[in-house]
């Protein structure tokens, strides 16, 4: 059996390390956002039944919601963008992807899938404000958002841990 020195470990490490720097802030802006396209979408409906919820109202809504919803959002879509990254990653091996195509059409792809998943398995999904198809439209445009992210800080920790 081959060993594995100090330098295989501490690349590994290293390799490891950048790509979770790059993870959480993109998986961050993704449950920023879901959150906030889902309090926009309920105070949408409320003012359209004639109930108009003040500015300051909203605020604390939307703050509150962030807040939340931070922790669910964060291991539902965390699941998803994880494994649609992974995918991106193997794709970039066979198609160029110098403007991040790839990572954006995986973001995209992964979060609606995870929000097409919760309603099979629950036969409605739990975030109110995808439960339309333009609700579910922004929260993976989100998604493409996160994809974008990641790959932008990823590529520039690379380079920067190259020097």
């Amino acid at each position: 059996m081959p060993r594995i020195s100090k330098e295989d470990n501490m690349t590994f490490l290293q390799a490891f390390l950048r790509h979770l720097i790059s993870f959480a802030p993109a998986l961050l802006v993704l449950c920023v956002l879901a959150s906030f396209v889902s309090t926009q979408s309920v105070l949408g409906q409320l003012d359209a039944m004639d109930a108009p919820v003040p500015m300051g109202l909203s605020m604390q809504m939307i703050f509150e919601d962030i807040l939340g919803t931070l922790l669910p959002f964060t291991l539902v879509f965390g699941v998803g963008l994880l494994l649609g990254l992974l995918g991106a990653a193997l794709a970039e091996r066979f198609i160029p992807n110098p403007w991040g195509a790839i990572h954006a059409a995986a973001g995209f792809t992964a979060v609606l899938a995870t929000l097409i998943i919760m309603e099979a398995a629950f036969g409605i999904i739990p975030i109110a404000g995808a439960r339309s198809a333009a609700g579910m439209f922004w929260i993976s445009t989100g998604g493409a958002l996160a994809g974008l992210i990641y790959l932008r800080i990823a590529r520039r920790e690379q380079d920067t841990g190259d020097d």
